[in-house]
């Protein structure tokens, strides 16, 4: 084909490449991993091989061996599926959360070979939340009817990014406010949630995170990356068999503010974090003070006038596609 195409430039006297690529009219399906890489992952775990061999293999190894295979029968699904392009984007996350890839993308044979993780670390879920947020925005996603598929695997307690477990009561709080931010935003009808939970302590969190039915354990001497794709395979049978929900988000109303009811924040600071990015989805302020009342009349017309200011400024917020985005930036459609 590249010979055709050369020879008949040259006898043309032009320069011409191949053609344009047929623009895919199939509906997007997004599916984002998040992936535990705190250090308890590096564990081994035994595993039992086809020959019936006993083997004793790291978890973080096993997870990596996952994400080939569920690489694999995703891209199986994108050349026989006429009705769904599946993009993906993978979180590993622990301390920190790193996404693997600017926004999502088909997959394709160079970003299996990306997916080689290590462990160490916490497991810091509110920032693993915060960067999850910043890929639910109208630029990673656009407006389609869209399917999105997140899957969390985690084989420990959710932890702060000193590493200290966080309390079932506020571990719940954080996943709360995430699914509030679905609901607020009217994808909750789009998202499906999925848990993978390697051993027993993790299996609270998974539970209140996930429905029952989407909950999935690794059991003992079962293989991580086994069941990271048949998780996945699952997925995509049941949502080849759901409609899609067709999202505009230009009805959504820019002036629409985060309102959390676990903080007290006073109304000349809040006037003032609109404009500040370093704010976060799940920032905890249960210490601050009381709004000040004999000042809280007057504050009204400036925090009215930070919220216009911000919505002007929606669109330089919503570009940047990274963790810890400010949640007044991407609250905004």
């Amino acid at each position: 084909m590249s010979n055709f195409w050369h020879n008949n430039s040259i006898s043309r006297g032009v320069t011409k490449g191949a053609p344009a690529a047929k623009e895919d009219s199939r509906n997007p399906l997004y599916l984002l991993y998040c992936i535990d890489c705190s250090g308890s992952m590096s564990e081994e775990t035994m595993i039992y091989s086809e020959d019936g061999t006993a083997k004793y293999i790291p978890k973080i190894v096993q997870a990596n061996e996952g994400f080939r295979l569920a690489g694999e029968s995703i891209n199986r699904f994108a050349k026989e599926n006429v009705r769904f392009l599946p993009k993906w984007q993978v979180i590993p996350f622990s301390t920190y959360s790193n996404p693997l890839f600017p926004s999502f993308e088909t997959v394709h044979d160079h970003s299996l070979t990306e997916s080689q993780f290590t462990a160490n670390g916490s497991t810091n879920i509110e920032a693993l939340f915060n960067t999850v947020v910043s890929f639910l925005t109208k630029k990673h996603l656009g407006n389609y009817n869209r399917a999105v598929n997140i899957f969390l695997l985690s084989d420990g307690i959710p932890t702060d990014i000193d590493g200290w477990a966080l309390s079932e009561d506020k571990y719940k709080r954080i996943v709360d406010k995430f699914k509030e931010y679905l609901e607020k935003n009217d994808l909750d009808r789009s998202v499906e949630l999925y848990f993978i939970t390697v051993g027993e302590a993790a299996e609270p969190f998974g539970k209140y995170f996930a429905s029952e039915e989407h909950c999935f354990r690794v059991e003992e001497s079962q293989s991580i990356a086994d069941v990271i794709d048949w998780v996945t395979r699952e997925s995509l049978a049941d949502v080849t068999s759901a409609p899609t929900n067709p999202i505009d988000f230009s009805d959504y109303d820019d002036d629409e503010e985060f309102e959390d009811d676990d903080e007290d924040i006073d109304d000349d600071e809040e006037s003032e974090e609109l404009d500040d990015e370093s704010d976060e989805l799940f920032d905890d302020e249960e210490d601050d003070e009381e709004p000040d009342e004999s000042e809280e009349e007057e504050d009204y017309d400036d925090i009215d006038n930070a919220g216009a200011d911000d919505a002007d400024n929606f669109e330089d917020d919503d570009d940047d596609g990274e963790g810890g985005t400010s949640i007044d930036s991407i609250l905004k459609f």
